[in-house]
């Protein structure tokens, strides 16, 4: 009577565990970056109701000052002020969003909480000029900000 092989022997199993240690080793990495950079998303989507409300005072020219030729968002702008809404409470990773006029007038700065290594994320406005004439806020992620270099966001 022929004897036929039942189940894996020692060394396939032994190597099954080493590749899939070895995969382990390779992966989990990458799912601690993309876990942070979701968990990071609710400190950026906390900034777009004020980049909105920043755009549409711009836009309507309320919160805009004139030197020279140069336009430039007023540096009284702030939070509850020319229709831009309070900041958003503290919640989950969100620590905070404030309006910090000394970097650049309009910058927003929102910081996470200890959960996401109090990253920061900010926000420096620019002004542009559209083709009908009107002013368009341009928006671009500051250098300063800390989520750039543990790649929770990027440049825009």
């Amino acid at each position: 009577m022929k004897r036929t092989q039942q189940g894996a022997k020692l060394l396939e199993l032994m190597i099954v565990i080493v590749i899939l240690g070895i995969l382990g080793i390779v992966l989990f990495p990458v799912y601690q970056t993309h876990s942070k950079k979701l968990d990071f998303q609710q400190i950026i989507d906390a900034t777009a109701p004020i980049k909105r409300a920043i755009e549409k005072c711009v836009y309507d020219n309320t919160c805009v000052e004139v030197s020279g030729d140069h336009p430039a968002i007023s540096a009284a702008v702030a939070l509850g002020a020319f229709g831009i809404p309070d900041a958003p409470p503290a919640s989950g990773k969100l620590a905070s969003v404030v309006i910090d006029n000394t970097i650049a007038s309009g910058t927003i700065v929102a910081s996470a909480t200890a959960g996401l290594d109090d990253l920061t994320y900010v926000l420096k406005p620019s002004l542009a000029t559209g083709e009908d004439g009107s002013l368009n806020v341009m928006w671009e992620v500051d250098d300063s900000s800390t989520c750039l270099a543990a790649g929770a966001c990027k440049k825009e």
